[in-house]
């Protein structure tokens, strides 16, 4: 369920595909966990894809992602703030998540061209 929704709103919101590869793998991880039972699916894969982009050096601003997920920003903090206490703790790594795969670096501007001309 949940990497369904990360590879739709990558495109949306033009983040690379490492980004969206690390999102899926750090949804895997915490649904492996079984901490977050319960919770919405759309609020933990925009808090996903926050950190994802973060860690890829592909930042997105939080009012952005939970604009284009159509999820609350309270929610999303709370679950950021859940996802760093478990890699505190050991049981999710994001080390996966700072790698980067052949590609070139692109500008911030360039980045900023490209995010904004398709919206």
């Amino acid at each position: 369920m949940g990497s369904k929704i990360i590879k739709k709103f990558i495109v949306e919101l033009s983040l690379p595909e490492d980004v969206g590869k690390g999102a899926e793998d750090l949804f895997k991880q915490i649904a492996d966990c079984k901490v977050m039972l319960g919770r919405k699916s759309e609020t933990i894969c925009a808090t996903t894809l926050y950190i994802a982009a973060k860690f890829g050096k592909t930042a997105r601003p939080l009012r952005e992602i939970c604009e284009v997920l159509s999820v609350k920003r309270k929610h999303v903090t709370k679950r950021y703030s859940e996802v760093m206490k478990l890699r505190s703790m050991g049981r999710v790594k994001l080390e996966q998540l700072n790698r980067k795969t052949g590609r070139q670096s692109t500008s911030a501007t360039q980045e900023y061209a490209v995010r904004y001309t398709l919206a």
